[in-house]
């Protein structure tokens, strides 16, 4: 019989971690490279051997690699957001056909574990990139996972802070009664994050305050004088920490390896509960994966971090009364933030856009004027609204109008961009009008 499977891959540029959600025990369990000792850190590396041309990955491709016997691929995710060809054995390579090859070879892993599983639902966890280059990954991303049968309906690829919300989350409420505190020593430095979120609002809302400390320390300091480096790290702690209300503390990244912070984080327990591994956001991904197979609405809306903070929505007259209808969500990635609508008007020359602001708790009303269309009897105009956020702070509202059949022939198309800080309006001549506003 298949059994559905709820996957979650923490892909880093050097690391990769693989989990899957297990039933009985209600927990996401890690899934590594079987050996002598299972493998759960598995480099992000794929190789090719040399004379017999066999696809290697992980350990063994970085050990081939180093004795000469293999041929490597490069870095798969630079590759993949600069879209750079790879030429190996004569053979021209484009990204997605390297990540193809990586995920296949990380997917069959699960075979050994769930022979006869299938996935139902994937989530990629992603170190935070540039805007555009994480847009361009992401594509590319999903095609590779495409071509192994795994549609994009079935993907969902979110950030390192999404997986650290949803496996906050999913510990016990005492774990997260207060805010919830990160210390992250990776490849791009040291970061405080701290959680917050208010179980007032419904749905819960969650918000991130992220610190670089990563000036004050760095993994060749650690490396070169680790005592130095433990009083370094418990200066930063107590920067980070003064007078906040904690209850968990997380510590990740390998640049935590070792024992040289091990005081200081026995010196972090006061009070609070501390927790150090590299799992995290492997788990949180997992956890995400079972939370879109669960979950009919958001219970926490995670705000910030190339996510929405507004909540658009209109007044209409719908089965019989008037509702509101949501037109785009709050928390939602802003490239995924797109809404179509058709509408038919009852005398009306303006609409009336609510907006609800999470982060800042402000509401307000923008008009959208429509006089410019062309003057027709009552409920014999249709038009129909687009809205598409073009970044994380501007949301490009189209509207056109769509007449009423051949008795009213269609007008013409407006638009209006909606961006956080401020508004103004105009209206252009004719059957063109445009209006920038801020949300």
């Amino acid at each position: 019989m298949e059994e559905k499977l709820l996957v979650g891959l923490d892909l880093c540029w050097d690391y990769t971690q693989l989990t899957c959600y297990n039933a009985k025990t209600g927990e996401p369990e890690s899934i590594g490279i079987r050996g002598s000792e299972e493998q759960y850190l598995i480099p992000t590396c794929l190789a090719v051997k040399r004379g017999s041309r066999e696809w290697v990955f992980g350990e063994e491709a970085k050990r081939l690699i180093g004795t000469e016997d293999a041929i490597d691929a490069g870095d798969l995710l630079e590759k993949a957001e600069q879209g750079t060809e790879t030429e190996l054995y004569g053979v021209s390579f484009q990204p997605e056909d390297l990540l193809e090859r990586y995920f296949r070879k990380v997917l069959l892993l699960l075979r050994q574990v769930y022979p006869n599983g299938r996935i139902a639902s994937l989530v990629l966890s992603l170190e935070e990139r540039d805007r555009a280059k994480g847009k361009i990954l992401k594509e590319r991303l999903e095609a590779a996972l495409a071509r192994l049968g795994i549609e994009p309906s079935r993907v969902q690829i979110q950030s390192h802070m999404a997986s650290f919300l949803h496996y906050t989350v999913s510990q016990r409420r005492d774990l997260w009664q207060n805010d919830t505190a990160l210390f992250e020593f990776g490849r791009n430095g040291l970061h405080y994050v701290q959680l917050s979120i208010n179980r007032k609002e419904i749905p819960m809302i969650a918000g991130l305050e992220d610190r670089d400390f990563s000036a004050y320390l760095t993994q060749k300091q650690v490396r070169e004088d680790p005592v130095t480096a433990g009083k370094i790290f418990q200066d930063v702690t107590e920067m980070a920490v003064y007078r906040k209300v904690l209850s968990t503390v997380y510590v990740v990244g390998r640049g935590f390896e070792g024992d040289w912070a091990d005081e200081v984080l026995i010196s972090l327990c006061a009070r609070r509960r501390v927790f150090k591994g590299q799992n995290l956001y492997a788990k949180g991904a997992c956890y995400a994966a079972l939370h879109l197979t669960e979950w009919e609405e958001e219970r926490v809306l995670l705000l910030g971090e190339d996510r929405t903070s507004a909540e658009l929505s209109m007044q209409v007259y719908r089965d019989g009364g008037m509702q509101e209808l949501t037109l785009i969500r709050p928390a939602i990635l802003w490239q995924e933030a797109f809404g179509e609508w058709d509408f038919i008007l009852d005398g009306e020359t303006e609409l009336a856009l609510q907006i609800r602001d999470y982060m800042t708790k402000k509401r307000e009303q923008h008009l959208i004027d429509l006089s410019a269309l062309p003057p027709r009897p009552p409920r014999m105009t249709r038009i129909r609204m687009k809205l598409q956020y073009v970044d994380l702070h501007t949301c490009l509202i189209q509207v056109k109008d769509l007449g009423f059949g051949e008795l009213m022939p269609a007008g013409g198309e407006g638009s209006a961009a909606f961006s956080p800080a401020g508004g103004r309006g105009n209206t252009a001549g004719g059957r063109i009008w445009e209006m920038t506003l801020e949300l």
